[in-house]
C-alpha cells in the first residue's frame, strides 16, 4: 500500500527521522560540493562571550561592516537575529590582530643627560 504525501486538511505528512537525516546529508552533500562552508555560526552573544565586549559592540562592529553576519530573523522588519559564520569570525580575527604598543613620548625634559662627553 502507498502511503499518501497529504492528510484530509491538505497538509504534508510529517517524514520519519530517517527521512529527514537523510534530507540534511543531500542538503550538506550539495553546500560542499558548491564550495560552502558548513560550520555552525555563532550567535552574537556567544560572540560577545568571546571578546569579552557587549552584545551591542558586535552588533555595532556587524552593522559598520568589521564582522560580517547573516541576519536570520524570520521577518525582515523584525528584530534582527544575526549569526556569524565561522569564516567571518577568522577574518575579523586576522583584521582586527593586536598591535604592539606604543610608549608615549615623556614630557619631562633631562637636563642632566647621561653622556660620555666629560
Amino acid at each position: 500500500m502507498v502511503k499518501p504525501s497529504q492528510n484530509s486538511s491538505g497538509r504534508p505528512l510529517a517524514q520519519g527521522r530517517d527521512d529527514f537525516t537523510a534530507f540534511v546529508a543531500d542538503i550538506v552533500e550539495a553546500v560542499r560540493a558548491a564550495g560552502c562552508a558548513t560550520g555552525r555560526g555563532l550567535t552574537t552573544a556567544e560572540v560577545a562571550r568571546r571578546y569579552r565586549v557587549g552584545e551591542d559592540r558586535v552588533r555595532a562592529w556587524i552593522k559598520s561592516g568589521l564582522l560580517k553576519a547573516v541576519n536570520t530573523a524570520d521577518v525582515a522588519c523584525g528584530k534582527p537575529r544575526f549569526v556569524v559564520l565561522p569564516e567571518a569570525l577568522a577574518e575579523f580575527e586576522r583584521t582586527r590582530s593586536p598591535a604592539p604598543r606604543r610608549r608615549r613620548p615623556s614630557n619631562q625634559i633631562d637636563f642632566f643627560p647621561d653622556s660620555d662627553a666629560a
